[in-house]
């Protein structure tokens, strides 16, 4: 059960049932230390607790340490786990190991190349690592699979249309979000509203991202940061948005 909670908390991620599903997958690692499916679930806990902020209680080090204790233990229980590898290869992304990354995505891709929550976590990473390119035509495949699609996988897409300069396809992307609750939604569509110069967008997207998450102006570089964008200049170029959008950030 603690499982399959999971998915539906990555279709909407909140702090709310990160913790209840860190307790969750924490007791149930304790009773069935052999479960690759729970180990690989609690490495994305822990992933968010580093790369979200939600629930943080200890140093982004120690806590993406776990994480990879995690990922390594759900590889061990089951090698032929394909979600074991994606939470490795997400780890050691977030690790900024990115040859260990690329290698961890082609066993995952190897063991279920239609699985599409692994296609659009890869998508992502490899868009954000530069392989744009790559990244998308995952991120895409992974939408043209799945109709019903969480929100997160047209991120890349989102981001990208924003780096090239298309701000228009970037908002139009960024209000099909179907994501209310996660502070991500917000940001995106706030940007592009800034670039686009729609400021009734841009002032309900602010006010609904500072209920979400208070203090993301003040520490928006790092924000995206450890969302896995690890270009300076690119982030540079996403908060020219926000201020375009009237956050001081």
């Amino acid at each position: 059960d603690c499982v399959l909670q999971l998915y539906a908390y990555r279709a909407q991620a909140n702090p709310t049932d990160h913790r209840h599903l860190s307790r969750c997958l924490t007791q149930t690692v304790r009773d069935q230390p052999e479960y690759s499916d729970a180990w690989a679930a609690l490495a994305w806990i822990y992933l968010d607790q580093n790369r979200y902020g939600f629930n943080a209680s200890e140093d982004r080090g120690q806590v993406l340490e776990r994480a990879l204790v995690s990922a390594q233990k759900a590889v061990a229980a089951d090698p032929a786990n394909a979600r074991a590898h994606l939470a490795q290869a997400a780890v050691h992304y977030h690790r900024r190991d990115l040859d260990a990354f690329l290698a961890a995505a082609n066993r995952a891709r190897k063991l279920n190349p239609n699985d599409t929550d692994l296609l659009a976590d890869l998508g992502m990473y490899m868009a954000f690592s530069g392989l744009w390119e790559t990244g998308i035509r995952l991120a895409k495949r992974a939408k043209h699979l799945n109709s019903s699609h969480p929100a997160w996988y047209s991120l890349p897409e989102i981001f990208n249309a924003y780096r090239l300069g298309n701000f228009d396809r970037a908002m139009a992307l960024a209000r099909e979000l179907n994501a209310p609750e996660w502070y991500w939604t917000h940001v995106v569509r706030a940007m592009a509203c800034g670039r686009v110069g729609d400021q009734a967008g841009a002032m309900m997207s602010k006010d609904r991202l500072k209920d979400l998450n208070p203090r993301f102006a003040q520490n928006a570089r790092s924000e995206f940061h450890r969302l896995g964008i690890f270009s300076p200049d690119l982030i540079e170029e996403f908060l020219i948005g926000l201020r375009q959008a009237g956050m001081d950030v």
